[in-house]
């Protein structure tokens, strides 16, 4: 468990990541965002520190699913997966959670220069 974090007026979120896939079974990841945000930035910034620390975990996930690195979809799983993705993108971008899954891809594709957006790449960390 994180000890309490004494944040600096600017700053939205720390995290601790540990893999420990190989011993438990388990990776661990312990995250805390500053109240005195806005929600929308909490949740942005909580993605992306968790896309960033599990970008290979990401991949490794991507790559059981028949996603190629070079962006093809190589199976049927894959494909079905995306479509049902973009039949509800709709849906997922009217909740907060958007911000934290737009922090999630942009973390995991390391746009350090990225500000909170909704802008969600359906296709994006996902496929």
């Amino acid at each position: 468990m994180l000890r309490p974090i004494v944040f600096s007026e600017n700053q939205v979120a720390y995290a601790r990541f540990s893999n420990r896939i190989n011993e438990t079974g388990w990776a661990e990841l312990e995250l805390v965002t500053n109240a005195r945000q806005l929600d929308s930035t909490q949740a942005y910034y909580a993605g992306y520190l968790e896309g960033h620390l599990t970008s290979h975990l990401i991949d490794s996930y991507r790559k059981s699913l028949g996603y190629g690195s070079n962006g093809d979809m190589r199976n049927e799983q894959c494909k079905n997966y995306i479509n049902f993705i973009n039949a509800n993108v709709v849906f997922v971008q009217q909740q907060i959670k958007v911000f934290q899954l737009t922090g999630i891809d942009d973390g995991y594709s390391n746009l350090s220069n990225s500000k909170p957006h909704s802008k969600l790449n359906p296709c994006g960390v996902f496929f």
